[in-house]
This record gives structure tokens, sequence and C-alpha cells, in this order.
């Protein structure tokens, strides 16, 4: 074969396939621009709000554009779906989203987490994302701070004293929530009960604004008739933790030593960290 008929079957194959990927495309293009979006959900890290790690089914979803609001309920396998009667649909254009849960104008109350529904119910989802085709998946993080608290060492008080005690965090009683903005209501000063979230170990948790504590009373520990309260503060934070931040998405890990002439508060921190991990003794040390 001479060279150029050689180039000519090389030009003329390239040509054909150009073809062929041009009228794919373009089918394609047709069918994704008259498509409803495919939105699914699901969260990073740990599934906090749904049981099991996997949604309940049933949630409403908030999902916003720059242009439109619309409210999408997820089901059991994280699928989204709308009961408006104009869906979001890609047109061919990457546009932005905006994703949260719950899907609610009323504030969340914050002051009794002890259940483990009252827990999980305080936590908040917010998602981004760009769509580039007609399938959408919203991996959310969580906006609050989950507060952990653990007795790790205990003097002067009984065994029966160490169960019987009880322990509250101070912060925001409530707050409105809105496409990944929290509002809180008053002041952080409210008694938030805790979540006892193991079995047979004093430890507890709950889900907080995030904002700076500097300065104020932020845990609350009832135990054997005595009261005591820890208020975080910048000359006591000598190894920088950072005490007095709740920070956003991060699981922050409040350990307790408590005499009774000292009360004393370890902090440790995992950003974007929410599954269970070594969280060192939390079995009262008796001394």
């Amino acid at each position: 074969m001479t060279a150029n008929r050689k180039f000519f079957w090389i030009f003329l194959a390239g040509t054909m396939g150009m073809t062929a990927v041009s009228c794919s495309d373009k089918a394609e293009y047709e069918g994704i621009a008259k498509a409803e979006i495919d939105f699914s959900a699901h969260v990073e890290n740990v599934r906090t709000r749904m049981k099991n790690n996997d949604w309940e089914g049933g949630e409403t979803i908030g999902v916003r554009t720059a242009d439109a609001e619309k409210a999408y309920t997820v089901d059991t396998d994280g699928n989204m779906t709308t009961a408006d009667e104009k869906p979001f649909e890609w047109g061919g254009t990457q546009f932005e989203l905006e994703a949260w849960y719950p899907y609610t104008s009323e504030p969340v109350s914050l002051t009794d987490q002890t259940s483990e529904d009252k827990f999980y119910g305080c936590d908040l989802l917010y998602s981004k994302a760009t769509a580039v085709s007609k399938e959408v998946t919203f991996a959310f993080t969580h906006k609050m701070t989950r507060m952990w608290w653990g007795l790790q060492t205990v003097s002067g008080y009984t065994e029966e004293e160490i169960a019987a005690a009880k322990v509250s965090f101070y912060g925001y009683a409530s707050a409105t929530y809105n496409a990944g903005t929290i509002t809180p209501t008053g002041d952080p000063v409210a008694e938030i009960s805790t979540y006892d979230s193991m079995d047979g170990f004093r430890v507890g948790e709950a889900m907080m604004v995030p904002c700076e504590m500097w300065d104020k009373p932020l845990i609350k520990v009832e135990i054997g008739g005595d009261t005591y309260v820890y208020t975080p503060t910048r000359e006591n934070d000598t190894q920088n933790r950072n005490t007095g931040v709740l920070a956003e998405n991060t699981r922050q890990m409040y350990y307790l030593q408590i005499s009774k002439e000292d009360f004393t508060v370890t902090m440790v921190s995992n950003i974007g960290e929410w599954l269970p991990g070594d969280m060192g003794p939390v079995t009262p040390d008796l001394q």
C-alpha cells in the first residue's frame, strides 16, 4: 500500500469514528435535555440521622438552585423524588445545587437530648453539588458540633453516686436551619440534657450549635449533692486545644476528672470524623 492510500484509509477511519461519536453524543444530549435529574443522598462518615446507618425513608430534604427551591423525599436506599410539578432538570448546562436536612422552617429544639432519637434528631446536614448530568449525588456533612463527655477519674464519691451523676452542656436552646445556615435562638446559656450513649459507662453526647464558649459555662456535673461547672478560658487552654470553640462537623470529646477539690477537663477533637473510635478510658477510675 502506497503512503497516500494508507493516509486516505486512516483519515477515512478517523472521520467515521468522529461521526459515530458525534451522533452518539447528540442522541445522549437530546435524551438528557428532557430528563428529570435523578438525585441520591448519603452522609459522609456516619449517617447519624438514620438508624442502622441507613435512611428510614420518608425524610424531606430541601434542594435549591440560584432560581428555585423544592422539597424532595428520600427513600431507604437514598433515592430522592419530588411531588413538585416541575422537578429539577438538566438541560446540558452545569449549575450549582444546595441540599439540607431537615427541611423545615420550625426551630429545632436542642435542650432535651436524653434519648437516641432526640439526640440524632438534633443533627443538621448540608451538601453542595454541581449538576453535570442527569444524575446528581449529594454527600452530606454535619453542620453541628457533636459533643461527647466521659467521666475519666473520680475521687471522693461512691460507685452509686457516680452512677447517678448528671452531666449537662450549656449552649443554645434551639436553632432554625436553612440551606446550610444555622440561626441560633437567644444566648448560649441553656442547659442541654445529654444522651447516655454507652450502656455500662458514664459517657454521654449532645448535638450543639457551633460557636465560641470562651469565658462561658460549658459543662455542668451534679454528683453526690455537689455541683461542678467547667468554664473554658484561653488562659487555662495550655495545650492550645481550643476547648472553648465548638467547631462545625467535629466530634469533640471532653474527659472529666473530678475530685472534692478540683474539676479538670481535657478535650480531644476529630474534625470531620464522627465514627466511634478510640475514646481512651471511659470507665471512671476511683481514687
